[in-house]
């Protein structure tokens, strides 16, 4: 898999590889904090979970499963923003980097969030 995600990032242009590695820091980072918050929180009788609906399956059944199915999914959206500035279409061709900013935004969110459920976990159980 790293293999394929330099190939990625080294076929690109400078602006590609830019926001390949900008996608895949701010995904690993939420993937990382998610499984922190899932191992730091512990609630008596109850069980925490992902509650982003797309990510739950993996996130929630160990971190080698969730680190692999982030890196297949920042190889995944960098092949298509790859395709995307490629295209015959115009339009498409001037948007090739908005899947990818997107998810650097929603990534951001979920860190963000993740931290935030954990200090105030670790607060409210000390």
């Amino acid at each position: 898999m790293t293999t394929c995600m330099l190939f990625l990032i080294l076929c690109q242009s400078r602006p590609g590889a830019v926001l390949n590695v900008a996608h895949a820091a701010a995904a690993f980072t939420d993937t990382w904090s998610t499984q922190r918050y899932l191992d730091n929180c512990i609630q008596p009788g109850r069980r925490c979970w992902e509650r982003n609906l797309v990510t739950r399956p993996f996130q929630s059944h160990g971190k080698p499963l969730a680190y692999v199915t982030t890196g297949l999914g920042v190889v995944g959206v960098s092949a298509i923003a790859h395709r995307m500035r490629r295209s015959d279409n115009r339009v498409i061709r001037r948007i090739w980097w908005l899947p990818q900013a997107a998810l650097i935004g929603a990534h951001a969110w979920g860190i963000h969030n993740n931290l935030s459920l954990d200090e105030r976990h670790k607060r409210h159980h000390r």
